[in-house]
């Protein structure tokens, strides 16, 4: 690592550390590992998915398979009740023979929850083998959760015709769903009855022209919204990602960015889920793409983040 990235490496504080925060981690029943959940209320009631890889890093610096099968993803959803403590597990399944789901053969990832006109919903990264020499595709797709099984996927067209989509983000107004591509520029769509995207935002998408993406969904707070983001990592002995808050008014208009943080340990991290409540934020996220956690954020440290 170069002088200058170690210095900002150095100098980008860990949330978690400076308030004292213990998050917890979720125990998997995969016989490999679990990372990237993201967490929601839901009838009361705290509903998380995660996904399960046969790949993952090591160090945060290689990305090695764990067996020879090929790339394969599964999910887990999992249930906890107001202390955060799990109460039941199951594998988040879909019907592999349709012909939405056989493109994304290799599974969903990185799945964000979401809820519209009371129903759960899910917008993930469904993958598959690529063509013309390259090894996956990656389409992000929408789709209801019902109890433990993934219902009425819908597959979206890439608005670049790219062969590889991440990181969209949804946010839901009026129980009108839209997704977010990138925050800056902030690029939105609004999500068709039919399935289609209709570009609402002034920007247009560029390909690979962002530095805030992904992230959590937005969230409804103090009259506009609330989310998490992640800024486009760097590599230099290792791969590193770190996040940013982002306040928007009721017209997406943002009024507000935090400092860069890390959110648990200087490396990869993914944060996908958030819940914000009366007192708190619950945020979930990933580490060094091979553990899933949640942490508890007290709004006093989220104030020491915002000028709010």
């Amino acid at each position: 690592m170069n002088g200058i990235n170690h210095l900002v490496i150095q100098q980008t504080p860990i949330l978690l550390s400076s308030s004292g925060i213990n998050p917890i981690r979720l125990g998997s029943i995969s016989e490999h590992p679990i990372w990237n959940p993201s967490i929601i209320k839901f009838d009361g009631k705290y509903i998380c998915v995660t996904r399960s890889s046969n790949f993952y890093a090591l160090n945060d610096s290689i990305w090695a398979y764990a067996d020879k099968g090929g790339h394969k993803t599964e999910n887990y959803v999992y249930y906890l009740d107001d202390c955060l403590v799990i109460k039941g597990i199951a594998e988040l399944k879909y019907d592999a023979s349709s012909s939405e789901t056989m493109r994304g053969s290799y599974g969903i990832e990185d799945i964000r929850l979401f809820t519209a006109a009371g129903k759960l919903y899910g917008i993930g990264a469904s993958v598959s083998r690529g063509v013309n020499g390259s090894p996956f595709r990656v389409e992000q797709a929408v789709f209801e959760v019902d109890g433990s099984r993934i219902v009425n996927l819908k597959i979206m067209e890439s608005p670049l015709g790219l062969e590889i989509e991440k990181n969209w983000a949804p946010l839901v107004v009026n129980d009108k769903i839209y997704i977010i591509y990138s925050h800056e520029p902030l690029v939105v769509y609004q999500l068709t009855k039919e399935g289609d995207l209709r570009l609402i935002s002034k920007e247009t998408p560029v390909a690979q022209a962002y530095s805030l993406r992904g992230g959590t969904p937005l969230q409804p707070w103090r009259g506009g919204y609330l989310c998490a983001v992640h800024q486009a990592p760097f590599t230099s002995d290792r791969c590193y990602y770190t996040h940013k808050f982002l306040r928007y008014d009721a017209s997406l208009s943002r009024v507000e960015t935090s400092g860069s943080f890390f959110i648990q340990k200087r490396g990869i991290e993914f944060a996908a889920g958030l819940v914000v409540e009366e007192d708190r934020l619950v945020l979930s996220y990933g580490v060094s793409d091979q553990a899933a956690y949640i942490a508890c954020i007290p709004n006093s440290e989220l104030h020491e983040l915002l000028l709010v």
